[in-house]
């Protein structure tokens, strides 16, 4: 066995490590090892999620798989899953957040420049709710899981994706 050392950290430090544990026999230090010395840490920016001590514990439940043509992420929850969907469609084709921001429901937009402009008649909601997906725009968080994938479904076409395939949102294996 490796020598460990101690080491003193706060608590939003701790909640980014918990955020990123993939399972519940894996302890601390393997979560930092994968996170930052493994090949691919330095290819995935979302791999810490830092949050400010305002912000509170991401809720985690089951396990969340996105898959976006052949690559796969796991992520925390239905909002992880939904953020890192919208993040790797514009990653994989630039554009593509303008032109799903052409796209909305009843009463709100699915992405905006501007996180007030999600939420038209309730723009006090983009306090709480909004949350800046790539720098410069906004996705409204406050969603249910019909509609994530009633928005992934509309984001599947506007990529020009078969949702379910090409683009798939899964919780312990089922499509959302």
């Amino acid at each position: 066995m490796a020598k460990l050392k101690q080491i003193g950290i706060d608590v939003d430090v701790y909640r980014a490590i918990e955020s990123n544990r993939l399972s519940f026999a894996e302890v601390e230090n393997d979560i930092l090892r994968r996170l930052l010395l493994s090949p691919s840490a330095k290819t995935l920016p979302d791999a810490v999620r830092v949050r400010s001590s305002k912000q509170v514990q991401e809720r985690t439940r089951g396990d969340w798989i996105v898959h976006v043509g052949t690559a796969s992420s796991a992520e925390v929850n239905l909002k992880a899953s939904y953020c890192s969907a919208l993040r790797q469609l514009e990653a994989r084709k630039p554009g593509f957040l303008p032109a799903f921001s052409q796209k909305r429901g009843r009463s709100r937009r699915y992405v905006a420049r501007v996180a007030s402009d999600l939420y038209e008649k309730s723009k006090h909601l983009a306090d709480v709710h909004a949350l800046e997906l790539v720098p410069g725009w906004y996705v409204d968080t406050n969603v249910s899981e019909a509609q994530v994938a009633q928005r992934m479904k509309a984001a599947a076409e506007v990529a020009g994706l078969n949702y379910g395939t090409s683009l798939a949102i899964r919780e312990d294996g089922r499509l959302i």
